[in-house]
């Protein structure tokens, strides 16, 4: 590992936790392999960690998208009922 890379082994950034050093990509950032708390394992660039631009495999997206429709639905329900009885 060049003496210029933070070590992030061991670092947790959102729901993902850095387990190890990947490579170095095209851009010259090092990439590091890191596992969600949903258990998938993705490379992510160092730089994405630490900013916090990404937090997770994506599970936390699927995860905000499904309270979100839940949410939603549950509106929509009140809302029937409300004028079922009106």
């Amino acid at each position: 590992m060049n003496a210029r890379i933070i070590d992030l082994t061991g670092q947790t950034f959102g729901r993902l936790t850095v387990i190890a050093f990947s490579h170095i990509n095209e851009r010259r950032y090092a990439v590091w392999t890191a596992r969600c708390i949903c258990g998938a394992v993705v490379a992510v660039p160092g730089m994405d960690l630490r900013s916090g631009n990404t937090q997770s495999c994506h599970c936390l997206q699927r995860d905000r998208a499904s309270i979100a429709v839940a949410a939603r639905h549950q509106r929509q329900r009140e809302l029937r009922a409300a004028l079922a009885t009106a």
